[in-house]
């Protein structure tokens, strides 16, 4: 196994070792890679609603 790629994505490390595509058909290739980008959503998605929370959180906070 060997580390091809290191991706950081909102702070968060992914690195990516050949293990992950080595031998794999096209069709399982393809499986990993709709993964890896669910994933990739789903962290941003997630930094978008942490950000609206404490953006809501601080103007709550000088409406007080």
């Amino acid at each position: 196994m060997a580390i091809v790629e290191t991706y950081y994505i909102n702070g968060i490390k992914c690195n990516i070792d050949d293990s992950a595509y080595r031998d794999k058909t096209p069709e399982e290739l393809a499986v990993i890679r709709r993964n890896a980008e669910n994933i990739a959503r789903q962290i941003f998605r997630n930094a978008e609603i942490r950000a609206r929370e404490e953006a809501r959180r601080q103007a709550e906070a000088v409406n007080e």
